[in-house]
């Protein structure tokens, strides 16, 4: 056996470790190829998916003015539409399914209630307010209004149509009035027809004016409520009926008008046709130490502040209208004012 010398050992030795590195580096650079090879798999097919559900989301994804967001489609009631059944041609609806919706416009006035909307001759159904506990829709909307309807199929058997963003009409009143629904609202005295109502702590109602018997409608026969204190910065009512209630019942909630457009104020306070148009109405009263307050006399109900201390507080009712001079709207805030060192101030 040939004497090989140390140096030539070693170098033997280096040759094969870098043979051994080089191979390791062969198989790294094999794994790197195949591990982007299925990268490129894995990303080709993740596009691959992306553009399927592109694709399947076209049909609900506007292309133009819409900037790729949903669209309700709108339409317009048909010529033929009635006061009793509503109908519409509206591209694009072809089955009624829960959730579908349209806005509509309405292009004749009616305001018969309980009335229906037949969409693409696919049946006349219902239509009822959005409110949950609301019932049917008792008049249409104006001709110059565009609502959302959404339809319901399990409201009410056979599916109705919801009635959004509230509704109006030449007959609507609840447009521009503000009324409570409760009658949990306990009379202190005999309330006859169109009287005003505060309210004492306890909840209990004052009438403006009490009357032993009959309607009220002779002003001698009422008697101004002035021995009842109550809380200017509770509720003010206007009862807006004729019915006659009995101390201690309660008042129908719906005839209890916290903002009204025509308080009769003939009735509620024998004004006559002083009051001056277009001008403030103020009822004057007593101040309490409790802070309460009672009404001030007959001649309470005034439409000029004082320019000087008098020891009154002024509630604000409304504004007086039109040429009849006894007709004021009761709005629904009701601050109180006070003539007090040396200026007018809200009463506190």
């Amino acid at each position: 056996m040939p004497f090989e010398y140390p140096m030539e050992e070693s170098r033997r030795s280096l040759d094969r470790m870098w043979e051994d590195v080089w191979r390791l580096v062969e198989q790294l650079r094999l794994m790197e190829g195949r591990l982007a090879e299925e990268d490129a798999k894995k990303l080709a097919e993740v596009k691959k998916r992306f553009a399927a559900l592109e694709s399947a989301s076209g049909s609900r994804r506007t292309s133009s003015t819409g900037g790729g967001q949903h669209k309700i489609p709108i339409g317009r009631l048909d010529s033929s539409s009635t006061a009793t059944v509503m109908t519409a041609t509206v591209d694009g609806i072809t089955s009624l399914e829960d959730g579908v919706a349209v806005y509509l416009t309405n292009g004749v006035i009616t305001s018969a209630a309980n009335f229906t909307l037949n969409i693409n001759n696919l049946g006349a159904k219902p239509v009822y307010q959005s409110i949950a506990a609301a019932g049917r829709v008792s008049t249409t909307f104006n001709s110059a209004y565009t609502m959302l309807f959404v339809y319901n199929e399990t409201r009410v058997a056979g599916g109705c149509w919801d009635m959004y963003y509230g509704y109006d009409s030449n007959t609507n009143t609840l447009a521009y009035h503000v009324r409570t629904q409760q009658t949990s609202r306990k009379l202190g005295d005999r309330l006859s027809r169109y009287l005003f109502l505060f309210t004492q702590r306890d909840g209990t109602l004052v009438p403006s004016y009490t009357v032993s018997s009959g309607n009220g409608t002779i002003g001698t026969s009422k008697t101004l409520n002035t021995g009842k204190a109550f809380d200017p910065k509770l509720p003010i009512f206007y009862y807006g009926t004729s019915t006659n209630v009995s101390a201690g019942s309660m008042p129908g909630g719906t005839y209890l008008w916290r903002q009204y457009s025509a308080c009769e104020m003939r009735y509620a306070w024998n004004v006559g046709t002083t009051l001056t148009a277009d001008t403030p109405v103020w009822v004057r009263c007593v101040p309490n130490a409790d802070g309460t307050v009672q009404l001030d006399g007959n001649d309470c109900i005034v439409q000029a502040l004082p320019s000087a201390e008098d020891g009154k507080v002024y509630i604000w009712l409304g504004v007086a209208y039109g040429t009849t001079g006894y007709n004021i709207e009761l709005d629904l805030e009701h601050p109180v004012f006070e003539f007090k060192e040396g200026r007018l101030q809200r009463w506190t």
